[in-house]
């Protein structure tokens, strides 16, 4: 529907986060436990088809905006460096998928713990209002 991720250039990004996304929003439907097999059956294909839909409906939408514009019809080719963040995005999203992490609760300790700001840092001073 937008002829992204055809070809290896930056826009396998941005199709890889609309997947993973819509991807996401019909796990969150398969997964429930209210709904009968029935109701997912209905319900999954019509989310699926909106999303996907909606999305390139803004995308095209945004093409036709940018029309003029220099180099639009020159994607990016992909660096390295965009390739190894990727993997490293997609090794990271299916270690929470998964549930791999579980049964490393040391590692979640440890990141939650660097992931806070040095102490002697403005974000750690409290100014108290009189």
């Amino acid at each position: 529907m937008t002829n992204k991720g055809l070809k290896l250039d930056g826009g396998i990004f941005l199709t890889l986060i609309v997947a993973i996304t819509v991807g996401q929003a019909m796990d969150n439907i398969l997964t429930r436990q209210e709904l009968s097999v029935v109701k997912k059956a209905i319900i999954g294909p019509i989310v699926f088809f909106i999303s996907i839909g909606l999305y390139a409906l803004m995308y095209n939408s945004a093409t036709k905006f940018m029309v003029d514009m220099p180099m639009i019809d020159h994607p990016e080719p992909l660096s390295v460096l965009q390739i190894v963040f990727g993997v490293i995005f997609l090794i990271g999203f299916f270690i929470m998928k998964l549930g791999i992490y579980e049964g490393f609760p040391w590692l979640y300790v440890k990141l939650v713990n660097d992931s806070q700001p040095f102490k002697k840092t403005v974000l750690r001073y409290k100014k108290t209002l009189k």
